[in-house]
């Protein structure tokens, strides 16, 4: 293949190629986060759609319980997340944020060029942001993800798109234990999530 190449994952970090571990390393890497109270109401309508995630038939608080055990695909969300935060200051890593791409994609995009090494024109910029937003996405759904894994009658791949919208799942109480798991997970890492915008 020739290079640039371009490789999606969610791998946890000890899983990339050896290659991005060592030093002086030239590829880039990406890590795209969003808050993880989005991500549980992402993952809970992911294992109900997605036949190799068991086609989940069970409730909203079965789900969340799995969540916060670290009972789901990639296990832990903050054992993942604490993983690939410790690499935060590699020079061939950026950290970037849904919640920031959603508030300010333009600034995302440069981000990204200026890491990568490109200069991109304000248009050119612009028209990324255009074809790379939600409703973009949404649009052209059918050449952005593999439909055969997918089954859309159950709930949509791309559903909402926004910040915030786990305040329509997450019961008062479990935002209290999750609040106080993530309090006590995360405190001092640096790590600061928007859960809402």
């Amino acid at each position: 293949m020739p290079r640039p190449r371009i490789i999606k994952t969610h791998a946890n970090y000890r899983f990339l190629p050896k290659q991005l571990h060592a030093k002086n390393r030239q590829a880039k890497v990406i890590h795209f986060l969003r808050n993880p109270k989005d991500i549980a109401v992402s993952f809970f309508h992911f294992y109900k759609s997605i036949e190799t995630l068991g086609n989940f038939t069970g409730s909203w608080a079965e789900f969340f319980n799995m969540f916060m055990t670290g009972n789901v695909i990639y296990g832990s969300w903050f054992d993942y997340v604490l993983e690939w935060w410790e690499h935060r200051h590699d020079n061939n890593t950026l950290f970037i944020t849904y919640e920031d791409t959603k508030s300010d994609p333009t600034a995302t995009i440069r981000k990204i060029t200026s890491f990568c090494g490109k200069d991109l024109s304000p248009e050119a910029v612009e028209r990324i942001a255009e074809h790379t937003s939600f409703e973009k996405m949404k649009e052209n759904q059918a050449k952005t993800f593999p439909t055969f894994i997918y089954d859309e009658t159950i709930s949509p791949f791309y559903r909402q798109g926004k910040v915030g919208n786990w305040k329509q799942y997450f019961t008062v109480e479990q935002n209290e234990l999750f609040d106080k798991m993530y309090k006590e997970k995360m405190s001092g890492c640096g790590l600061d999530l928007k859960f809402e915008i």
